[in-house]
């Protein structure tokens, strides 16, 4: 009998000691507009404008279907709840001219009293024998505070799916677009530990559903079991937790602290850097959103 004892006690202590599966779970955070642009957000009114060649119908047709994408997008920032409004347009250019004129912009900022004004000039998709789609966009962006127009060009080799058809891509240029001049958010996936007992699967239920605050209170309790493998995985499911809240200097410390009880192999070091990444860029989101 004291075999027997001895030899279930074992396995309990095997058993508690093995880590337990990994769950992933989806949530979104901010990204911010590129440094580049120092756009504040806060009570601007930002104007978009595509520019388009009446001459030319299809590339006027394309154009117009970018716009309507392109707003579609933008309006999805959440950069336009703080906004005071924004204005969305189509510019003709005339004929043999390349670029729409920087006292155009001015005159359109002028008339409809706007902070910064972002003029798409050219818009072109091309097809490659490669099985890839080209396409350029090169826009403008004034700002009327300091009177400057900086000028930009973004190109991109995207793999062509012919069954998306011409829609199809200009839809996922307009919606890759939107995110260099709008804060947009960025769905991500964070893996967290199931964990073991009817508690764990609570907090995992309550994660899933976005409960971050439920699920918090009930992984901080358990991470204070007397069991490494247990107390390093509920730190880091409280960290990722955090980070999902956007408390990323509380989620970087929970990190670290679960590194410092035991090496998990997994996710630690990975989501470490990232939540590290999101504290550089907090400035700047707090700059542009707040």
């Amino acid at each position: 009998m004291k075999r027997i004892a001895l030899f279930i006690g074992f396995l309990m202590f095997w058993a508690s000691s093995q880590g337990s599966e990994m769950i992933p779970i989806q949530y979104q955070s901010v990204k911010p507009v590129n440094n580049a642009f120092n756009v504040r957000f806060t009570d601007a009114r930002v104007g978009v404008y595509c520019v388009y060649r009446a001459q030319d119908e299809k590339d006027s047709l394309l154009v117009r279907q970018f716009a309507q994408q392109l707003r579609n997008y933008c309006l999805e920032s959440p950069a336009i709840p703080v906004m005071k409004s924004t204005n969305f347009g189509l510019l003709p250019l005339a004929v043999g001219q390349e670029l729409i004129s920087g006292d155009v912009i001015k005159d359109l900022a002028g008339a409809d009293s706007l902070d910064y004004i972002f003029v798409v000039d050219r818009f072109s998709i091309k097809t490659s024998q490669l099985l890839f789609m080209l396409y350029q966009v090169d826009f403008r962006i004034y700002n009327v505070s300091k009177d400057t127009i900086l000028s930009s060009v973004d190109s991109r080799r995207l793999e062509w799916v012919p069954e998306d058809g011409s829609t199809g891509l200009i839809s996922t240029v307009a919606d890759y677009f939107a995110n260099v001049i709008m804060p947009y958010w960025d769905t991500q996936t964070r893996n967290v530990y199931e964990g073991s007992g009817p508690d764990a699967r609570l907090a995992l239920k309550a994660a899933q559903n976005f409960k971050w605050k439920e699920a918090l209170s009930v992984w901080m309790k358990l991470s204070t079991v007397p069991n490494d493998q247990t107390a390093a995985e509920m730190y880091y499911n409280v960290a990722v937790g955090l980070e999902a809240m956007g408390e990323y200097e509380l989620a970087l410390k929970w990190m670290k602290q679960s590194i410092s009880v035991l090496d998990l192999e997994e996710d630690q070091k990975t989501v470490l850097n990232q939540i590290q990444k999101k504290i550089s860029q907090q400035g700047l989101i707090n700059q542009q959103l707040k």
